[in-house]
């Protein structure tokens, strides 16, 4: 099994970064959307979190399921505005369609959404899971 994850890292952020409802709410000069988040950060933003690259040989096939998180970080105590954020996400990437060389994505569906307090009272996390099946092309 390759794993493919990196270049379907790249995709992920690429198609966050050019999606018009995400640049609504992380902004647009440029949208804050990181794989590295960098220090003391603007907010909103969104990061990639975890993933989990599980093979998939059947029908003779080298495929691979991944399954990304994706995070989205505001600084409001309320539900509004990480609600438009997860709503921006899923958006742009639930059943999309990616164009990545050398890899064919056959599906991304959204998996889980979870909305979290963060302890400082005033951050909000949301996680917002995606589940990728996808293989060398």
């Amino acid at each position: 099994m390759t794993d493919l994850s990196l270049e379907l890292q790249a995709a992920i952020i690429a198609k966050l970064k050019a999606d018009p409802g995400v640049q609504a709410v992380v902004g647009n000069n440029p949208p804050r959307v990181y794989d590295d988040v960098p220090s003391g950060p603007t907010f909103p933003y969104i990061s990639l979190g975890d993933n989990q690259v599980t093979p998939d040989d059947s029908d003779c096939i080298d495929a691979q399921e991944i399954f990304w998180q994706i995070d989205g970080w505001v600084r409001d105590p309320r539900y509004p505005m990480e609600k438009k954020l997860s709503k921006a996400v899923v958006d742009a990437l639930d059943d999309a369609n990616f164009s990545i060389p050398g890899v064919t994505v056959t599906f991304c569906y959204l998996n889980t959404i979870n909305y979290l307090h963060d302890p400082d009272g005033i951050t909000r996390h949301v996680a917002i899971s995606f589940r990728f099946a996808i293989q060398a092309a």
